[in-house]
């Protein structure tokens, strides 16, 4: 019973019907949690502009609860994703940073960075083929290099091709001593 005026009222018996609509609702995937909570767009991006402070600034778990918070409020959002990959990726949690630019991936085609992180992380855990494949795909789609994640790809692939081809010389890389030999 709530009191309003020194009276007694009782709640409206449609606001538990409301509440559990809009569960529903979000659990079945036709409203965003996000949506449910009235939380729209802008504020979310308010809130992950101080997400991206926490990264910038180390504070790795405070950012990684607020981009998986957000992830949760809006999952079809690919740029939370793309950030929550960011701060897997610095804090070293490989297999999340990579499942996270997947699914930054699927939801947005044309992330460029997505692609160049996941790539790179890919190569990084001896996927070397799938690494490549995603580098490749993030300079198909920024051939000319303007985001500094394709430019990174780009130098990525090159120092790739190079170690690929000394390898396969049979030679050791370059500033590497010959096998057997004692360091001075």
């Amino acid at each position: 019973m709530a009191k309003t005026g020194g009276e007694a009222q009782a709640a409206p018996k449609n606001d538990a019907a409301a509440v559990m609509s809009a569960i529903v609702d979000a659990v079945k995937g036709r409203k965003t949690f996000g949506e449910v909570l009235g939380i729209n767009a802008g504020q979310a991006y308010n809130l992950a502009q101080l997400g991206y402070r926490l990264l910038q600034e180390g504070q790795l778990e405070d950012a990684r609860v607020m981009f998986q918070g957000l992830v949760t409020l809006n999952p079809k959002d690919p740029y939370m994703h793309l950030a929550l990959g960011s701060v897997h990726h610095r804090a070293g949690r490989v297999e999340d940073a990579i499942a996270e630019y997947g699914k930054a991936i699927e939801l947005d085609p044309k992330l460029t960075n997505a692609y160049a992180n996941r790539g790179e992380l890919l190569l990084g855990s001896h996927q070397t083929e799938k690494g490549i494949g995603d580098l490749k795909k993030a300079l198909e789609l920024d051939p000319k290099a303007e985001d500094p994640s394709t430019m990174r790809a780009r130098a990525i692939i090159a120092t790739t091709a190079a170690k690929l081809k000394e390898k396969a010389a049979g030679g050791a890389p370059k500033g590497a001593a010959a096998p057997g030999a004692k360091k001075k």
